[in-house]
């Protein structure tokens, strides 16, 4: 009885640790477009941190400044530009741990402002901006083949 349990434990120990199952997962990374309202609240700039330390889990997109109830009037991409400097100075490092992490100069380029009114007023003809731009984002979501469209988280 001792033999078989012992097989029973060899052959559940080699399926799941087999090199087999971690070859075959699909490590496809989604596209992220991130919409934020950055400066609304401290949070959200936290939040902006907290993502780009993750950020070779995903093929990031765009990173879109936009409005938000308690911010009405105005988007501040600059604010999104000054976490990006800060994440410059410790890219190295992070990459020191794991691949993937993109560059300054890759992300820079994706900042992008939305109009600055809040809710349904910045909805309809005439209202596009670099954040919605029409061109743009059909050109970045046909130009990848092979590539999963994931979310976009807003924060």
């Amino acid at each position: 009885m001792n033999k078989f349990k012992s097989l029973i434990h060899f052959i559940v120990a080699l399926l799941v640790f087999s090199p087999y199952w971690l070859v075959a997962q699909d490590n496809k990374k989604l596209r992220l477009i991130v919409l934020t309202d950055v400066e609304a609240d401290p949070d959200d700039t936290e939040s902006m941190i907290r993502f780009l330390t993750y950020s070779n889990q995903w093929n990031v997109e765009g990173l879109i400044a936009t409005t938000s109830i308690h911010q009405k009037t105005r988007v501040a991409p600059e604010s999104i530009l000054k976490v990006l400097a800060a994440y410059r100075l410790v890219q190295p490092n992070l990459l020191k741990h794991e691949k993937g992490f993109p560059g300054y100069e890759q992300l820079v380029p994706l900042v992008k402002k939305g109009l600055p009114v809040y809710g349904m007023l910045g909805v309809g003809k005439e209202k596009d901006s670099e954040g919605s731009e029409s061109k743009y984002w059909t050109k970045i979501m046909t130009s990848r083949s092979g590539y999963r469209f994931g979310v976009v988280p807003m924060y």
